[in-house]
């Protein structure tokens, strides 16, 4: 059939941008990532922003991307996955856990030197918030 493609919304960009910006710059409020969420924010007719935290992003992040199954890779960005919410119980660390993707295990790892698996290891925790345990290190 080959119908078979991926679908980005323009309000998902708009606020990877955003996170991006704050990130980059160590404030919730950048200029740029307060602009870009506004403008989602005048889009469905709600109040502007003047300031910006972190909890307020990822709420707003929610509201655009409800239903969008998003909502879990966003939690493991922001550190969040293991808390406790709604009838779910505070997670034992263990299950904060990930698989460190192929792009980043480009051959098997017993045939790895110990330095170059180290350095594998501490950029998959870096990028992917992984807790020490889940890589063995």
């Amino acid at each position: 059939m080959n119908n078979d493609y991926p679908i980005l919304r323009y309000g998902d960009i708009l606020l990877v941008k955003a996170e991006a910006e704050a990130r980059m710059a160590g404030n919730w409020s950048a200029p740029e990532a307060l602009r870009l969420v506004n403008q989602l924010r005048a889009r469905a007719g709600v109040s502007a922003y003047t300031s910006l935290t972190e909890d307020e992003f990822l709420a707003e992040r929610g509201r655009e991307m409800f239903m969008e199954a998003s909502r879990r890779q966003d939690y493991i960005r922001f550190g969040r996955w293991g808390n406790e919410w709604w009838e779910k119980p505070k997670s034992a660390e263990f299950r904060d856990c990930s698989g460190c993707p192929f792009c980043c295990l480009d051959c098997n790892a017993d045939r790895l030197e110990a330095e170059k698996l180290e350095h594998i290891a501490s950029r998959c925790r870096r990028v992917y918030s992984l807790p020490q345990a889940c890589l063995g290190s």
